[in-house]
């Protein structure tokens, strides 16, 4: 993640806006997926990680340009479920809407 922002910067110059939204993918290392009345610390685990520390990863990339240029955006969304629940995936959805 950090190498990929650093060589948008070095392409294209300052980032102005971050908008991190990562696109699920298939496997998410480490994800079973629990109905609401199954989830627990390990296996909301893997979503934390790949939602939450990625997040924070990105705006650690970038916030410091933006604060040094007193200027930018830092836009953070997850995906549909937070709108249209899917039961087996009560891991994934609980991260989302946190």
């Amino acid at each position: 993640m950090t190498d990929a922002l650093n060589e948008a910067k070095a392409r294209f110059g300052a980032i102005d806006v971050l908008e991190y939204s990562p696109a699920p993918h298939s496997p998410v290392p480490g994800l079973t997926p629990a109905v609401p009345s199954e989830v627990t610390v390990d296996n909301l685990q893997p979503m934390i990680d790949y939602n939450v520390y990625g997040a924070i990863t990105a705006a650690q990339a970038v916030l410091p340009a933006m604060r040094e240029a007193d200027a930018g955006a830092l836009l953070f969304s997850t995906g549909g479920g937070s709108v249209d629940p899917v039961p087996m995936f009560g891991n994934v959805i609980s991260d989302e809407r946190r």
